[in-house]
């Protein structure tokens, strides 16, 4: 398969999905800024990630996405909220760390899909985007 130039991939396992082995952290970082728009539900019940993507888009200083499966971080309240901001602050941490440049943490878009209702694993979310930062490529 032939990828996208300019960009970079990892998608590790976490521990986050019950299967064992499930690929379930994923980062896809830009060499660039770059330009994005997003299309998001109508729905009035979403997710931290969505309204936290919603609101950083359009934008045109997007560097990445950080994505978990397994865990949609739906109906969290403050502390999903808090869990999803967290989540953009250690994408912009780790990959700033893997390729030696200076990312913020709104240079990244949050996105999570799963069961609803339950708290991200915090320790196992780190642990991927730490572990997915480390193999980029």
């Amino acid at each position: 398969m032939k990828l996208p130039t300019g960009f970079k991939f990892a998608g590790v396992s976490a521990g986050i999905k019950k299967k064992l082995n499930s690929r379930d952290v994923a980062l896809i970082v830009s060499d660039a800024a770059c330009t994005v728009a997003g299309v998001f539900t109508t729905n009035q019940v979403v997710a931290a990630p969505v309204v936290i993507s919603r609101a950083r888009c359009p934008s045109s200083a997007v560097r990445g996405i950080v994505i978990n499966s397994g865990n949609a971080n739906a109906c969290t309240g403050e502390l999903g909220h808090a869990n999803a901001l967290k989540m953009s602050e250690l994408a912009a941490r780790y990959v700033s760390q893997s390729t030696q440049s200076n990312l913020a943490a709104d240079a990244f878009l949050i996105m999570s899909t799963g069961i609803i209702g339950h708290q991200l694993p915090m320790q196992k979310i780190e642990a991927g985007i730490r572990d997915a930062a480390a193999s980029l490529s």
